[in-house]
């Protein structure tokens, strides 16, 4: 039963991995004379614009940060040219007005290649450094310039999707048999309220207690962001590391890039907990990106609690 075990937390570990590296390298041929490609990282956004009137009340106790983000790709939008208003109305928009998925930080990484290989054929993807095709930094503004990305519970939700299914088929279930491990619909607060027992309309997720329970596949959510845990790495001192994925507004290095942007969207951190026995809030984790040289400690990380998606062990359990 262990080694099954092992080898399942491997094959989810890997999983997710697979599919946050779809999120930072997502292919576009710029010119289809000789096949050159680039490989685009694709950034944060939460919400659509229209949020900013349809939402006032929520809208008004948003981070200062994420209201100057979409006032900045509203005014955007009013004042893109006519060919590339008509382009984002095809793209981005319903029959009826209402913004897709994709314009409200939903974005998956295939809705990315198509819109932005679309926005290439027609070029209006603005090309710097003198240049005669765009490359990933020209895309990836672009997306940012018109806020096509993914927030971090919608990264979450696609990757727990992205599991179900692998795993189903693994082990070689039927399509009726996937569909009765549906995900649904998930946000932070409806995360973090299933996990403390206090949601009422679902009971999706369980509480794990301490870092040391963790597993890959788990959750880490606070009052305003969510994780997903690639890996668990325990230390010679009896501390434990959680490789974990994200979709995050922080500043980071996108992938395959030199210079560090805001917005990063999708990325790979680790989290350090020195006492691994005892629930996050007891101790203070340190903190690492990957291009950090060392962790460091953050106050912030104890508001953080861990969850487990019910479904997952349930498929592990049919194994």
């Amino acid at each position: 039963m262990a080694n099954s075990t092992t080898k399942w937390h491997s094959f989810i570990g890997r999983e997710i991995s697979r599919f946050l590296h779809q999120c930072q390298s997502i292919a576009i041929v710029v010119n289809p004379d000789d096949g050159e490609t680039v490989y685009v990282h694709m950034p944060y956004m939460m919400w659509g614009i229209s949020w900013i009137e349809k939402k006032k009340e929520a809208f008004s106790k948003l981070a200062q940060r994420h209201q100057d983000r979409l006032f900045r790709v509203r005014a955007a939008h009013v004042n893109a040219p006519p060919n590339v208003r008509a382009f984002l109305q095809r793209h981005l928009y319903q029959d009826d007005g209402s913004e897709k998925l994709c314009a409200e930080g939903r974005a998956t990484p295939d809705e990315i290649k198509t819109i932005v290989q679309e926005a290439i054929h027609a070029q209006i993807v603005p090309v710097s450094r003198n240049r005669l095709y765009p490359d990933s930094a020209d895309c990836r503004q672009w997306l940012k310039q018109y806020g096509i990305g993914v927030d971090c519970s919608g990264f979450v939700q696609q990757a727990l999707i992205r599991l179900v299914k692998a795993s189903c088929a693994f082990l070689g279930k039927t399509p009726d048999e996937r569909d009765s491990y549906g995900v649904g619909w998930m946000t932070t607060h409806g995360f973090r309220r299933d996990i403390l027992g206090t949601a009422t309309e679902r009971d999706s997720f369980g509480s794990v207690v301490t870092p040391r329970k963790a597993r890959p596949g788990d959750v880490l959510v606070s009052q305003s962001h969510i994780r997903i845990v690639i890996d668990v790495e325990p230390c010679p001192d009896d501390a434990l590391i959680l490789h974990l994925a994200e979709s995050t507004s922080a500043v980071d290095i996108p992938l395959g890039q030199a210079t560090a942007d805001a917005d990063i969207g999708p990325r790979r951190i680790q989290v350090q907990y020195p006492q691994p026995d005892q629930p996050i809030a007891r101790q203070v984790p340190l903190f690492r990106r990957l291009c950090d040289k060392a962790f460091a400690a953050d106050e912030a990380e104890s508001a953080y609690i861990l969850g487990r998606f019910r479904k997952l062990g349930l498929i592990y359990l049919t194994m």
